[in-house]
């Protein structure tokens, strides 16, 4: 039993350590003195840059590390949890603090983690994880690595019902680096945010910016929580909401031309046309800019996009760009999100053909398009050639509504190859009235016109350029009610067809 002087020494502990957490969490709320005085944001800081103004209220405030020590300013875990408004929306957060301790992730922290885990799951609201950490307290030995199992597991379980999106501002190491990549977005600091698994000073190798796994990748901290709110707001609380829809949706605007021509593509401004406005949000731009993904309102509703550019790498699907639309694909499917896919490239990369890697890319991205029931629209612009056409704008891999532009190509393989593989023989240096030029062209126009898959129901119709945007939004609209239960018949409980 503890005796008097014991009692009364954790009493005084106790009180001091509450002193000083009213204090924290009632001083001066203005995020510019709170920068100022820290010499940037610190965790209180980033909570207020994040919430709205006045909403965040903590979970588990005044709990302890084990063992922590008598000093109030040492005794806090390393990680705050709460829940606020974002937009006016329920959103949850935890916010590593760096200024604790390293950010050190121990048990306590894990629990505190899964319990905000759990309460966003239970009220369908997404949670938002701020990563500051150098990574685990080894004093705790065995307990830390099931912390990390424990946190793994419960974000698992929420993935796929609420939206996860990791920040990280400053640094995210060791089996923190595997917590964030496990979210359903991340965003980082260009030059500012540290991203390893391994700490520097024992792999010999400088730290990571986050860019390599980033969605997102904003240039200084205070952009950073205004992409993080933006992102939100394209973004459904829960897997049982549906697309999210604008209030100021576009209707009556046509796609310019020469966006969608041969001799003038432009493949990023021909998306942001496709978008209501400017509201396109680009994503692993750097990671996969061969091809764009995002995601865009699109006459009111809230879709996801990705189009070849066929000005990086010649649009092809390299393993980066599989690994990209995979996650997208998989993510709009979770949650009910209309997917537009816009085809023109030359298929797969010849320079990674040989990769174990480049085979294990594309079945998991066949594999993402074959199982998603949400609602996809896809449209050949240009070129769409073997398995880039299959991967990009079939329907036989899930396309409800499928388009090609009237001047597209599309074919088993490009013209040129075709012409080299099948046609040589039709080529004579002696006559030399046939030439491979008008043979390519012969190809194109007999062997990989749009008529060819229009007959075959590859594409339900051939479009001119100025009718893209028009026919997206009405194939969207028109798909934004498909549900994954076919209606029951009211008399007979026998499927409707």
């Amino acid at each position: 039993m503890e005796n008097s002087s014991q009692s009364e020494r954790k009493k005084s502990v106790l009180g001091a350590i509450t002193a000083n957490k009213l204090a924290e969490m009632l001083k001066n709320i203005d995020i510019s003195s709170i920068k100022e005085t820290n010499g940037g944001y610190n965790a209180r800081a980033r909570i207020l840059a994040l919430f709205d103004m006045g909403t965040f209220a903590e979970t588990g405030a005044y709990i302890v590390r084990r063992g922590s020590s008598d000093d109030p300013a040492e005794a806090f875990e390393s990680v705050i949890t709460g829940y606020g408004a974002v937009g006016g929306r329920l959103v949850y957060a935890f916010v590593q603090d760096i200024s604790r301790m390293k950010g050190a992730f121990d048990s306590i922290a894990a629990e505190k983690i899964n319990t905000l885990i759990d309460l966003a799951v239970r009220n369908g609201a997404p949670v938002v994880g701020i990563f500051d950490s150098c990574g685990a307290s080894v004093y705790e030995g065995v307990r830390v690595m099931a912390a990390y199992g424990s946190v793994m597991t419960h974000i698992f379980a929420a993935r796929g019902i609420i939206p996860l999106i990791a920040v990280i501002p400053g640094v995210c190491g060791g089996g923190m680096a595997a917590l964030a990549s496990s979210f359903d977005f991340v965003l980082s600091i260009d030059g500012q945010s540290e991203f390893y698994v391994v700490p520097p000073f024992i792999s010999g190798e400088a730290s990571s910016d986050g860019s390599s796994v980033a969605d997102i990748t904003v240039a200084d901290e205070d952009e950073l929580y205004v992409r993080v709110r933006e992102l939100l707001g394209y973004l459904p609380s829960n897997c049982s909401e549906g697309s999210r829809m604008s209030d100021t949706p576009v209707y009556d605007r046509e796609t310019p031309a020469e966006l969608a021509s041969r001799d003038s593509y432009d493949a990023k401004r021909l998306v942001a046309s496709i978008a209501d406005g400017e509201s396109f949000v680009g994503l692993r731009q750097r990671i996969s800019p061969e091809l764009i993904t995002g995601l865009a309102y699109v006459g009111g509703i809230c879709c996801g996009i990705m189009a070849n550019d066929p000005s990086v790498k010649n649009g092809d699907m390299t393993v980066a760009a599989c690994r990209s639309a995979e996650k997208l694909v998989r993510f709009c499917d979770s949650f009910g999100i209309p997917l537009i896919a816009i085809a023109n490239g030359t298929g797969v990369s010849d320079k990674e053909s040989d990769s174990a890697e480049y085979s294990s890319a594309i079945a998991a991205l066949y594999g993402a398009l074959t199982t998603s029931e949400n609602a996809k629209v896809s449209v050949v612009t240009g070129n769409a050639y073997g398995m880039g056409f299959t991967l990009m704008a079939s329907k036989a891999t899930g396309a409800d509504i499928a388009f090609a532009l009237t001047d597209s190509c599309i074919s088993p393989m490009s013209p040129e190859s075709a012409v080299a593989f099948l046609w040589n023989d039709r080529i004579c240096d002696n006559d030399v009235t046939v030439t491979r030029e008008q043979l390519e062209k012969e190809w194109r126009e007999n062997n990989a016109s749009p008529n060819d898959a229009a007959l075959c129901g590859q594409v339900d119709d051939i479009i001119a350029p100025h009718e893209l945007r028009p026919r997206i939004v009405s194939a969207v609209s028109m798909l934004a009610a498909k549900s994954r239960i076919v209606p029951v018949h009211r008399r007979e409980g026998r499927r409707s067809r």
